[in-house]
């Protein structure tokens, strides 16, 4: 009689035998399932390609028709927000409605676009469709719907921990809060982008957010200056400078050095703006950057006129006149020999203050020829009037009498403020 057992030989092929089966069916369904995933990408292709192509019942301006396409081609979701779209309440931020066959399609076929990589699990697809459409609703000023999309891919980030991603949005949402004017929120969003960023060790991501959060803070010290809170905005001018830092932006930095330096100096603190105006003189020169280093230099020479350290300030003020007159500007070449006229003639330099003071008339009377002529100094609107030439006249008259008598017998204006607004091809 034969044994009802079997022999270890004999389960070990029967076993053999078995998992082989099992790993032909696995894969024959992996398989199946590939073939099944290649038929639905080549599906929803097609459908993408008909969906773009100027077919006369699609490119139609009756939302209707979109949304039945949505359902019988089971774009569910798309239907859903399509119809949010296109059917709700008309923003009154918006500068047109959504009425458009092109904009309607378009609307569509991002929304399409969305939903396939939704199911492949493609959060750049997503994250790409949600941006065009953000983009979109940004061109027509409709912030809130762009706001929406972004706020559909924060979560979608968050969810999938695609630290990126969700960074990506972070910034996006900043950047449309900001064009909102609603500053605050833009705040928190960047603030959230560079915090991300520095958990993760991502140093071009901390710059991209601190590139952001330097427009806020320069935002916001402006707000406080023109209210008059100038200790929050130097508080907040100090955050753009820091920002600017981190960003590694040159030309942020000297401009926030800037702002900082002038706002301190208009509270009478001539000896704390020093060293910002000097930063901001240093980094304009290392960039070459002719009109931030005038600027600057303008600043320099009025905080150390201020200080009684007038040597100092009639070297900056020279060297406002050299880049002056580098830049062929005529409307700073006459204030700044002005300004050196007035400040020679305080030093006592009374021969070398005649002679700035005949240079600012012969360029007072170049600009009013010049305005008669209908010439406009490098595209600047001239406002010199003939009054300004016959003050021009009265200071050479004053500056010769003084040199005559080889005192300073009749003082000069040495108020150097009237040099600080002047910019390059200024626009008035």
């Amino acid at each position: 009689m034969p044994s009802k057992h079997k022999s270890k030989p004999e389960v070990e092929d029967v076993t053999n035998r078995r998992l082989g089966e099992s790993i032909v069916v696995i894969e024959e369904k992996a398989t199946k399932s590939q073939q099944n995933t290649s038929k639905f990408s080549r599906k929803i292709n097609r459908d993408l390609q008909q969906s773009n192509n100027n077919n006369n019942n699609l490119l139609s301006n009756n939302k209707k028709d979109y949304c039945i396409y949505l359902l019988t081609n089971g774009y569910v979701q798309s239907y859903i927000d399509f119809y949010y779209l296109t059917h709700g309440a008309h923003s009154t931020e918006a500068i047109r409605s959504i009425d458009e066959p092109n904009d309607l399609l378009f609307i569509q076929n991002q929304l399409i676009q969305s939903e396939i990589s939704r199911r492949q699990g493609n959060t750049n697809g997503v994250f790409n469709a949600y941006k065009k459409l953000a983009d979109f609703y940004i061109s027509i000023k409709d912030w809130h719907t762009s706001v929406f999309f972004y706020e559909k891919f924060l979560e979608i980030a968050q969810l999938t921990m695609d630290t990126r991603a969700e960074m990506s949005s972070y910034h996006e949402l900043g950047c449309v809060y900001y064009k909102m004017g609603i500053i605050e929120s833009a705040r928190k969003y960047h603030e959230k982008h560079e915090e991300i960023a520095y958990s993760v060790d991502i140093l071009e991501e901390v710059a991209k957010a601190n590139s952001e959060l330097y427009k806020v803070f320069l935002i916001l010290a402006k707000t406080n200056e023109d209210n008059n809170n100038f200790e929050d905005a130097i508080v907040n001018y100090n955050l753009s400078l820091e920002s600017a830092k981190k960003c590694l932006d040159k030309q942020a930095e000297a401009d926030a050095n800037g702002s900082i330096g002038n706002l301190l100096l208009q509270q009478g603190k001539a000896e704390e703006s020093l060293p910002y105006l000097s930063r901001q003189a240093e980094l304009a020169a290392d960039m070459g950057f002719s009109e931030g280093r005038c600027k600057a230099s303008s600043a320099l020479a009025l905080a150390y006129d201020r200080l009684n350290r007038s040597e100092k300030a009639l070297a900056e003020l020279n060297l406002v006149h050299t880049i002056s007159e580098q830049e062929g500007d005529i409307y700073l070449q006459a204030k700044s020999s002005k300004a050196l006229g007035s400040l020679l003639s305080k030093l006592g330099r009374l021969n070398d203050a005649v002679t700035a003071f005949e240079r600012h008339y012969e360029l007072i009377k170049t600009l009013l020829s010049n305005k008669t002529s209908g010439i406009e100094e490098d595209q600047v609107k001239n406002d010199t009037l003939p009054v300004d030439l016959e003050i021009a006249r009265s200071y050479v008259a004053i500056s010769k009498g003084n040199h005559v008598y080889g005192s300073y017998i009749i003082k000069l204006d040495t108020n150097l403020n009237n040099i600080l607004d002047w910019k390059i091809s200024r626009n008035h």
